[in-house]
């Protein structure tokens, strides 16, 4: 063995090559030694010659192997940090270990370079420094903000994935070419043939109870025109002013950005606000403030009208504690804003007082050692089926919320909404769909839980909901019309 015999320059330590000799001498091992002989010289000079004829064929004067790996030493040699000592003498700094280099001597301390010949990484970044070159190195790879994509990209021979839609559709008045944040239409139930067909399907009583809602409960002021309700907009602009504006939002690059999923959210809290100030909640806790849109627009809801609220926040980047804080001074509202991982170290004070939770949790689904990174990637990585930072809320959620209070919380589908209200329900807890939206990439749901004391706890029953015909019209013109905040029916479970 020559494993470390410098003199052999090779540097193969097993005895694979031995086996190779042996296995092509076949029957010639068991012959005289000068017929064995024989064989080995002509086999040797057979070999000598294919390997003359194989050298011409070079592109290089060193041989490709020996090529193949200065290219690897080399590139690997250039996250060194170099140390000249003078007289071709070099210390060279790796991210666990420092190796020194002798290269007038020609050795390394990491004796790559006296076994094989090769010059290793650490020899060549010396002999970079010593003539020298300069590495160029690639630019440094950005994480772009935001939620990674889940659609591969596609090639440029592969058409691209048609669209349910074919384009973008506003879903406030159901027109292409724009969304529902740059949309600038007046609503009419004429011109909205969808709200109006819901209508006038409905019956009498429905389409009273949907305009009664409208007068008493939304301020709008209508003008009737060959039965034309059109929407004010000036009432527009009292509505826009109940939830937090895109433009005063503050950001950073590792904080994640209001979404489809935070406009979802949002959205359920605008659904759900007459019932909210009916339950006058004196604690709100958002879980994962992100930006800040969330916590910010439900305390611009609720607003002077439920004086006395207290709110408090909660996220473990602390990023992201700073842009919430901004967006909070930028619409006049204050929020308690606590750097901990979901509520770590509240549990104790806080146990049995939140009367309203709201929580955007990591829900996309990513490897488990994803979970509980620093940055922006916490805001996403939910680990198995995304599942495995909604497990962790709910069980605390359930120790935090009084005995009145709400959790509203957002879901994917492929974190299986079913299950999740199926394990609420044996906790004792009641739950339904405030909004349910459907994007290129993904299905949201927005789902509301709320202490049912009657319902035993470990009870297995499926959770259903039963709705009346006014209450399905209402859900077509939120659905439709997506800032109207409309009064629930009297007979929905969450009231």
């Amino acid at each position: 063995m020559h494993a470390f015999d410098s003199s052999i320059k090779c540097d193969h330590v097993t005895n694979n090559m031995t086996e190779a000799f042996n296995s092509m001498l076949k029957d010639f091992r068991a012959r005289t030694y000068l017929n064995l002989m024989e064989f080995i010289r002509r086999m040797v000079m057979t070999r000598f010659q294919v390997r003359k004829k194989g050298c011409g064929k070079w592109k290089s004067e060193l041989p490709p192997t020996v090529n193949k790996k200065i290219v690897e030493n080399s590139v690997e040699s250039r996250i060194l940090k170099i140390i000249h000592a003078g007289e071709g003498k070099y210390e060279l700094m790796g991210l666990s270990r420092t190796y020194t280099a002798k290269l007038q001597e020609k050795i390394c301390e990491c004796g790559a370079w006296q076994i094989s010949g090769v010059p290793c990484s650490h020899a060549l970044a010396g002999i970079r420094h010593l003539y020298g070159m300069t590495p160029v190195d690639p630019p440094p790879i950005k994480k772009k903000p935001g939620i990674p994509k889940l659609v591969r990209k596609r090639e440029l021979h592969e058409k691209p994935k048609e669209s349910k839609s074919g384009s973008v559709v506003c879903t406030r008045c159901r027109n292409p070419g724009h969304n529902k944040i740059t949309c600038k239409a007046i609503i009419t139930f004429e011109s909205n043939k969808r709200v109006a067909k819901a209508v006038k399907k409905s019956s009498t009583n429905a389409r009273a109870e949907v305009v009664s809602v409208m007068l008493g409960y939304l301020e709008l002021e209508l003008s009737v025109v060959v039965g034309v309700c059109v929407v004010n907009l000036e009432s527009s602009n009292k509505i826009s002013s109940r939830i937090a504006q895109i433009r005063l939002v503050s950001s950073h690059p590792e904080v994640y950005e209001p979404c489809d999923d935070s406009f979802a959210l949002v959205d359920a809290l605008l659904a759900d606000r007459n019932n909210l100030l009916e339950h006058r909640p004196t604690l709100c806790m958002e879980v994962g403030c992100g930006s800040g849109y969330v916590i910010t627009s439900l305390a611009l809801m609720l607003g002077e009208e439920v004086p006395g609220v207290q709110y408090i926040a909660t996220d473990t980047n602390p990023h992201a504690v700073e842009v919430t804080r901004e967006t909070l001074k930028g619409h006049g509202v204050h929020a308690e804003l606590i750097n901990t991982d979901i509520a770590s170290g509240l549990e104790k004070r806080l146990a049995g007082l939140i009367d309203v939770m709201v929580v955007n949790p990591p829900y996309v689904p990513t490897p488990e050692d994803e979970v509980g990174r620093e940055g922006i990637a916490s805001a996403w990585a939910g680990g198995e089926n995304g599942r495995c930072v909604i497990d962790k809320i709910l069980t605390i959620a359930d120790k935090l919320l009084s005995d009145r209070g709400w959790l509203y919380m957002v879901t994917l589908t492929t974190n299986n909404p079913s299950q999740i209200c199926l394990q609420m329900r044996e906790k004792g807890y009641a739950s339904r769909i405030i909004v349910q939206r459907s994007t290129e990439e993904e299905s949201l749901h927005i789902i509301k839980f709320w202490r049912d004391f009657g319902i035993k706890p470990d009870a297995k029953e499926n959770v259903t909901v039963n709705k009346t015909a006014p209450a399905r019209v209402l859900d077509t013109l939120l659905s439709q019309v997506h800032w109207l905040s409309l009064k629930k029916s009297g007979n929905s479970n969450s009231s």
